[in-house]
């Protein structure tokens, strides 16, 4: 997969990757327009709150230094109900500047998503900041994103004769394993340090087996989607083919290689299947 520092986000894609280690993947079940609308909430209370400090921190003394030198207070509340006025508009003017922004990069801005993920809840993300101080673990998650990634951008689920109810199914197969690996950070943690202790063997074992049975799932799955994504490449390469043997032909000349599209075509929806229940 051809890797960026930031591969924006499109209508319909769940999972976002940026530069390493950072990642994060929405419940395809969430409302992301609320999350949204909270964290543009969030945003302006922040810029505002921040240009408030700074005017607060020039506009006091200056106040205050105008009083003592005289100046008539009703002036001096004139002078300060001018400062608020330019901070406001200054505050505006920089929310404008970064609408601006994200609406020129189509909505996906790296700033926008991550301000998103900071304040949307965990069951409708989960991200890198989940996996701090487990950095195995986020490596191991990040994984299963990266060919989900590849695939989403693919643009396969606009094809018409894809099932995206399936496609579907393939994100929440992801999502939930997600989850599941998520919820287990405590426990491998705790199994650190229940390793070498004779009095917690048993406890131990057991917990290994979880750790493993979910490593075993998360490497099954991983799998299954980057044989879904070189069926998804085989595919497009097919399809391409196929578009140059009309052309030529369209030319009047011979083709005798037959068309393998069909086959493609089952090959990735079989792999579309193996990942589902891998």
């Amino acid at each position: 997969m051809t890797r960026h520092n930031w591969l924006p986000a499109r209508p319909g894609h769940v999972v976002v990757l940026t530069g390493f280690p950072r990642w994060w993947m929405w419940n395809p079940a969430a409302d992301l327009n609320a999350v949204r609308r909270l964290a543009q909430r969030k945003r302006i209370q922040s810029v505002f709150g921040n240009f408030g400090r700074i005017g607060a921190g020039f506009g006091l003394p200056a106040v205050t230094v105008l009083l003592v030198l005289g100046m008539n207070f009703s002036n001096v509340l004139l002078v300060a109900l001018l400062l608020g006025v330019l901070i406001v508009a200054l505050a505006g003017g920089y929310l404008a500047v970064g609408s601006i922004r994200v609406r020129v990069s189509g909505g996906a801005h790296a700033e926008v998503e991550q301000l998103m993920v900071g304040v949307a809840d965990e069951e409708d993300v989960i991200a890198w900041v989940h996996f701090e101080g487990y950095p195995d673990d986020n490596n191991l998650a990040r994984s299963l994103c990266e060919p989900l990634t590849s695939i989403q951008r693919s643009g396969i689920a606009e094809l018409d004769f894809v099932d995206r109810a399936a496609l579907a199914a393939l994100e929440r197969r992801v999502w939930e394993t997600l989850v599941e690996l998520r919820d287990q950070l405590v426990l491998r943690s705790d199994l650190g340090e229940a390793r070498g202790r004779p009095a917690f063997a048993g406890i131990a074992a057991e917990m290994q087996y979880e750790v493993e049975r979910l490593n075993s799932v998360v490497h099954n799955l991983f799998r299954g989607l980057v044989t879904f994504d070189i069926a998804i490449r085989q595919f497009e390469c097919e399809r391409a083919r196929d578009a140059e043997v009309t052309r030529t032909l369209f030319q009047g000349n011979e083709i005798e290689a037959p068309s393998r599209l069909p086959e493609r075509l089952l090959a990735m929806q079989d792999a579309l299947r193996r990942a589902i229940n891998s």
